[in-house]
């Protein structure tokens, strides 16, 4: 699922470096190094490193390190920022991947932002990825929908029916 996708590359941005190397003193400070100790119920960062290296990371923690990372960027934290950056960095390059390889790139293209990240209209996330798919497809354009995306799904397939039941 995408959404679990996404929670993955947060925290694999996370483990890679950022409140691991600003606890080591190698990175820039950040405040994830006070709030991922707590999400994984140890005190210290090293802890964690122990936990990430013997075991999964559990759903539970999975599931809150994103939302306190997009807290923490909402907040002004440099890393987290960045993080949240990154993630959409690297949507924006699926999504320009897909594009390319239906030859849409020159084509006046919705960008329908959908899901539990994008539904945050941060952007440091947004930003980023519609730069990423405009590198390959110049005319992309936003649509942000204002009901959820089953509702889309039920549109659609109302709309697939009709076409059917017309042509019969």
């Amino acid at each position: 699922n995408a959404d679990q996708n996404n929670q993955n590359s947060l925290i694999n941005l996370a483990r890679k470096f950022t409140a691991f190397r600003s606890n080591e003193g190698t990175y820039k400070k950040t405040k994830l190094e006070a709030v991922i100790p707590s999400l994984f119920g140890v005190k210290t960062m090293d802890e964690v490193s122990t936990i990430i290296r013997v075991d999964f990371i559990p759903d539970e923690v999975a599931f809150k390190l994103p939302i306190e990372t997009f807290r923490l960027a909402n907040k002004g934290d440099a890393v987290a920022i960045m993080i949240v950056q990154e993630m959409g960095r690297a949507q924006g390059q699926y999504a320009a991947s897909i594009v390319k390889h239906l030859g849409m790139e020159k084509e006046k293209l919705p960008l329908v932002l959908i899901g539990s990240l994008f539904g945050t209209n941060n952007p440091y996330l947004i930003d980023p990825y519609i730069d990423e798919v405009r590198r390959i497809a110049k005319k992309a354009f936003t649509i942000i929908p204002n009901f959820p995306p089953v509702k889309g799904a039920y549109l659609l397939a109302v709309d697939a029916m009709v076409g059917v039941a017309s042509s019969l």
